[in-house]
């Protein structure tokens, strides 16, 4: 079932974005959304806005990026999210 997928992937992955789980899962985005969202009313995921990181130089994190995690793994609200590693010059 896909919602378990979602769910392994994230005990895996503790922050993704929904773009993230619907590639690791091999399923369509809005699908996935709608997943996330059922989820998120069971609370068995956390919805949490994007944050500019310090750990590269692009902009990896803005208002409109929105991550989520398993309930029970949450991350502070204030922590970025970022998938390039940190640069040598930081």
């Amino acid at each position: 079932m896909i919602l378990q997928r979602i769910l392994d992937h994230l005990a895996q992955c503790p922050q993704a974005s929904c773009l993230q789980i619907a590639r690791a899962v091999g399923a369509d985005p809005g699908a996935v959304e709608a997943m996330l969202d059922t989820l998120e009313r069971h609370r068995r995921v956390r919805r949490w806005a994007g944050q500019a990181c310090s750990t590269c130089q692009q902009r990896c994190g803005n208002e409109s990026t929105v991550y989520f995690s398993l309930a029970e793994d949450a991350p502070s609200p204030t922590v970025g999210f970022c998938d390039m590693p940190p640069t040598a010059d930081r």
